[in-house]
């Protein structure tokens, strides 16, 4: 039996003026068991991994919420932006006639 293997993303995206932050934290694997994660930060276009674990999400969360308090202590503003799967289940087409 195979396993499910998922991942969900939640960016925060930070503006101070003209400069925009995105961090983002990404859960991936199993839908059942450890979650594995990362951290991703992305300035001037460049995006780099800051943190990562194979099975502890919360450690990835912590890292971020530092990360995002960090930037508002140095006035930037920070929103939160979920982005979930893409939702397959989708059909392209309704399939009415035309």
């Amino acid at each position: 039996m195979g396993r499910a293997q998922s991942q969900s993303k939640e960016d925060f995206i930070c503006v101070f003026g003209s400069n925009q932050r995105v961090i983002s934290l990404v859960k991936t694997g199993a839908a059942h068991g450890p979650q594995a994660c990362r951290v991703d930060y992305t300035r001037a276009g460049e995006t780099r991994t800051l943190w990562s674990s194979k099975s502890d999400y919360g450690y990835c969360v912590t890292k971020a919420a530092r990360l995002v308090t960090k930037l508002a202590e140095g006035h930037y503003s920070c929103k939160p932006h979920s982005v979930g799967a893409p939702d397959e289940s989708k059909p392209d087409r309704q399939g009415a006639p035309q």
